[in-house]
């Protein structure tokens, strides 16, 4: 009864093709035509946020770090030298160092917003590192900018084995 359908009826050619469209659809262009769809979406997406730098988690967390580096650098201009001058005194004194001199004048780096103090210490290597140290976690003085550890010069009355430290303190205003 089917073969007789297909045969001899004018419907079974255009049905029959329009059966096998359909398992063609199924099996291969459905899929492929779903990634297609997919790809498209996907391409309009990327074309709209136009990287990573606009994504709003990102800026945030750029924003906080950066506020917490200005911050932890951050000091008080009018009491910096007198507050920094006596913590560094104290650390020194504390591990066996002392504080030799500090010059009057401050470098101002840029258009005025980062101060560049240098005192200088001494005592023997050891003490010099470990006070180096404290100064590198002390809040509130800035970073350390630069140490330089040199040794006396050898005509000079106290050279025995003593070195002295520069260091160079930045901070922002």
């Amino acid at each position: 009864m089917i073969k007789r359908f297909f045969i001899y009826n004018k419907l079974g050619l255009p049905v029959l093709s329009i059966a096998l469209m359909l398992i063609c659809y199924q099996l291969a262009l459905k899929k492929t035509l779903e990634a297609w769809q997919a790809h498209r979406q996907l391409v309009l997406q990327q074309n709209e946020t136009a990287g990573l730098s606009t994504e709003p988690g990102y800026l945030t967390r750029k924003n906080l770090n950066l506020n917490r580096l200005i911050a932890a650098y951050r000091v008080d201009t009018l009491n910096f030298r007198n507050t920094a001058i006596t913590q560094i005194a104290l650390i020194a004194q504390q591990h066996g160092a002392k504080l030799v001199a500090v010059p009057v004048n401050t470098l101002v780096l840029g258009d005025g917003q980062v101060l560049v103090n240098q005192v200088r210490l001494e005592g023997d290597f050891f003490s010099l590192l470990k006070t180096a140290q404290k100064l590198y976690e002390l809040p509130g003085t800035g970073f350390l900018r630069s140490v330089s550890i040199k040794k006396f010069d050898a005509y000079q009355a106290n050279a025995k084995s003593r070195l002295y430290m520069d260091v160079y303190i930045t901070a922002l205003q």
